[in-house]
């Protein structure tokens, strides 16, 4: 019994270990360098805002300045790691993204995923004012809202999975 308590006690002592050293590998010191990690991060698409979901909260500021503009590199995982992060002081911004007729219809559809992952009940209510749009460049926008209106509450890219590397 006292070897398998000693051995119980030494695997999670590895594990905290491992888990230790997984946070300090990944974990942004800054929201400056949790943008810096972001531009420079190749992983998979799925895991692209991961550095921006490690650094939490205290990025929000920064990427909402960030988001304001069209030509910011990987703008659309930023968007989404918004609505990840779930800030509802992004939502001013998220909106001017959807409701701006000059932007990419790509943009505008992350934004609304974002505003409905931060805010279900505002997202559904814009998702069923642009599920009936019909014109072809609104293709994005109707699919996006159609999978909101069938799908509240969306899933959402957890800390762990980010911290862990989870890929889909």
């Amino acid at each position: 019994m006292k070897i398998l308590v000693t051995f119980i006690i030494s695997m999670v002592l590895l594990i905290s270990i491992f888990l230790m050293s997984l946070y300090w590998q990944r974990t942004p010191y800054s929201p400056e360098n949790a943008l810096e990690i972001f531009y420079s991060y190749n992983g998979a698409e799925d895991e692209l805002m991961d550095p921006l979901l490690l650094a939490g909260r205290k990025v929000i500021p920064l990427l909402i300045e960030q988001i304001k503009h069209q030509n910011m590199p990987k703008r659309r995982y930023a968007i989404l790691a918004v609505g990840h992060l779930g800030d509802s002081s992004s939502l001013p911004i998220l909106e001017k993204i959807l409701t701006d007729s000059s932007e990419n219809n790509y943009f505008r559809c992350d934004a609304l995923l974002a505003i409905a992952m931060i805010n279900s009940k505002r997202g559904y209510s814009l998702a069923k004012r642009y599920s009936k749009e019909t014109e072809e460049k609104m293709t994005c926008l109707s699919k996006t809202s159609q999978e909101i209106l069938t799908r509240i509450p969306l899933e959402k890219r957890t800390y762990w999975e980010a911290l862990l590397g989870r890929h889909q």
